[in-house]
C-alpha cells in the first residue's frame, strides 16, 4: 500500500512556488503565524477539505481511544497480557477490532468518493 501511495504521489505534477521576499521586516514567528492563518482560512473556505479534516480528526480520536482500551480488553476479556495485544501479535488480540478498522477504511473511502462527486 505504501508503494502504491508513493507512486501516486510521484505522479502529481511539481508545483513551482513563487519567490517570497524573506527580508520584508516580518519576524519568523509572524511569518509562521501568517502561514498557519492562511492555511486554516483555505481549509475552512473549501468545504471538501474542511469535511476531510473533520473526518480525519474524528477517525484519529476513535482509533486512539480504541488503542487505549486494547490492553485492558486483552487482559480482562481475552485473558492475554497487555503486551500481547499489539497488532503484530497475531489474530487473537486484534481480531475483535479488525471489523471496526475495516469499516473505518471503507467509510473513509466512500466519503472521499461522495465528497469528490459533490465538490
Amino acid at each position: 500500500m505504501y508503494i502504491a501511495a508513493t507512486i501516486c504521489v510521484m505522479l502529481i505534477p511539481r508545483d513551482v512556488p513563487a519567490r517570497a521576499n524573506a527580508l520584508n521586516g516580518a519576524s519568523a514567528v509572524r511569518r509562521a503565524l501568517d502561514e498557519i492563518r492562511e492555511g486554516w482560512h483555505f481549509a475552512i473556505t473549501h468545504r471538501v477539505i474542511f469535511i476531510a479534516l473533520l473526518q480525519l480528526a474524528l477517525t484519529n480520536t476513535l482509533i486512539l481511544t480504541m488503542a487505549e482500551m486494547v490492553p485492558g480488553f486483552a487482559r480482562r476479556v481475552l485473558g492475554l497480557q497487555p503486551e500481547d495485544a499489539s497488532m503484530s501479535s497475531g489474530p487473537p488480540a486484534w481480531a475483535c477490532f479488525s471489523p471496526a478498522s475495516s469499516s473505518d477504511v471503507l467509510d473513509i473511502m466512500s466519503r472521499a468518493n461522495s465528497s469528490r462527486s459533490a465538490g
